[in-house]
C-alpha cells in the first residue's frame, strides 16, 4: 500500500507547471486534459514564431516606401523610353528643356497620399480654414471698431458734459461781474438777463418782471453777450480777471474771449 508521502503532488514536475499555467487569474485553478495541453503548448509556440517574425520584418508600407524612394533617387538613363525620345529630338542629359535650355531638367516629383481622404479633400479643409479666419478676422475688426466708437462717444459726451458746467460757471461770473462794474458806473443792465436774478418774496410784480424778461437763449449764447459787453464797454475779461487800460491793451494782453484761449 503507498504510503501517505508518495501519494501527494509532486510540486516539481512538468504536470504542476503546466497546471499553473493553465490558471486563469480570478479563477479558480483546474486540471487541464493531455489534449488541451498539447493544443495550448502549440498555439504558444505559432504566437512566439509569429511574434519573432514580425520583430524581424519591416511593414509593407515601409518596404514600398523604400522602393519607391530608391527609384525616385535614381536618375532615368538611356534604357527609358521617355529619355530616348526626347534624346532624338536634340536633348542631353543634364540639361533642361526647351529650344535654350531653360527648362525643367528633373521629372516631375511625384505626392504620395498616405491618407484616405478625396482627391479634393484636402484644398476643400484649406479653403474652409482659410474662410473661418476671414471670418474671425471680419469679427475682430467689428469688435474693436465697436469698441473705438463706444470709447470716442463717452469721451464726446464727457467733454460736453465738462463744457456745460464750466459755461454755467463762467456765466454766473460774468453775470457777478457784469453787476458790479454796471453799478460801479451806476450804470443800468443792457438786458435784465445780464445780472444775477433776484426774488423778492413780497414784491409780486418784481417776480413777474423777471419771469417776463427770462431769455430763450443757451447758455454758451448769453456768456458769448456779457462777456463781449464787458470787453467793450468795462475791458474787462473774466477768464483774466483784469480790467485793461484800452482797447488795444485788452487785444495785446488778453489771448481771446474763451475759455479755451486761456488754458
Amino acid at each position: 500500500m503507498a504510503t501517505e508521502e508518495e501519494e501527494e503532488d509532486d510540486y516539481m514536475s512538468d504536470a504542476f507547471l503546466i497546471e499553473t499555467e493553465a490558471t486563469k487569474p480570478g479563477l479558480l485553478a483546474r486540471k487541464m486534459a493531455p489534449c488541451h495541453v498539447k493544443k495550448f503548448s502549440k498555439e504558444r509556440r505559432i504566437k512566439d514564431i509569429n511574434e519573432r517574425h514580425r520583430r524581424l520584418q519591416k511593414p509593407v508600407k515601409e518596404i514600398e516606401k523604400e522602393k519607391r524612394d530608391e527609384k525616385l533617387n535614381t536618375a532615368i538613363d538611356s534604357s527609358n523610353k521617355g529619355f530616348a525620345m526626347l534624346a532624338k529630338m536634340g536633348f542631353k542629359e543634364g540639361s533642361g528643356l526647351g529650344k535654350h535650355g531653360t527648362g525643367r531638367s528633373e521629372p516631375v516629383p511625384l505626392e504620395i497620399k498616405s491618407d484616405r481622404g478625396g482627391l479634393g479633400r484636402e484644398a476643400m479643409l484649406k479653403r474652409r480654414q482659410q474662410m473661418q479666419e476671414s471670418l474671425l478676422q471680419q469679427a475682430s475688426k467689428r469688435r474693436r471698431q465697436l469698441e473705438d466708437s463706444m470709447q470716442n462717444n463717452f469721451k464726446e459726451k464727457m467733454k460736453e458734459k465738462f463744457l456745460n458746467k464750466q459755461v454755467s460757471a463762467d456765466l454766473r461770473k460774468a453775470k457777478k461781474a457784469c453787476e458790479q462794474l454796471d453799478s460801479s458806473k451806476n450804470v443800468e443792465p443792457l438786458e435784465p438777463w445780464f445780472w444775477p436774478e433776484t426774488k423778492n418774496d413780497e414784491d409780486q410784480e418784481t417776480e413777474e418782471v423777471e419771469e417776463d424778461n427770462n431769455t430763450e437763449l443757451e447758455d454758451w449764447e448769453m456768456l458769448e453777450k456779457i462777456t463781449d459787453y464787458l470787453r467793450m464797454i468795462h475791458l474787462y475779461c473774466i477768464w483774466c480777471g483784469t480790467t485793461y487800460n484800452d482797447a488795444d491793451d485788452l487785444n495785446s494782453n488778453c489771448p481771446g474771449n474763451s475759455f479755451e484761449s486761456h488754458d
